[in-house]
């Protein structure tokens, strides 16, 4: 029981790390993948890689705000 408030402010520390890194990294986002190549929504171009990278960090965000979510709402449960 004490394990998962500890948790939960880990998860959510995460969440907001992965924010903010995409916020300094993909000001722009999202970037997307036309006959033309990769752009985001100001037309910057990007390689393969960089949306490959933006999908990873994609992915990870929401498993972690997912998980995040969980672990609160569980501990919020559990607490009453």
């Amino acid at each position: 029981m004490r394990l998962l408030p500890k948790i939960s402010l880990g998860l959510f520390i995460c969440t907001v790390s992965l924010v903010a890194f995409g916020i300094v990294k993909y000001p722009d986002f999202p970037i997307k993948h036309n006959e033309l190549g990769y752009f985001d929504k100001r037309f910057n171009s990007y390689t393969a890689e960089n949306y490959r990278n933006y999908m990873i960090w994609e992915g990870s965000l929401l498993i972690a705000g997912i998980a995040t979510s969980l672990c609160v709402t569980g501990y919020l449960i559990l607490r009453k």
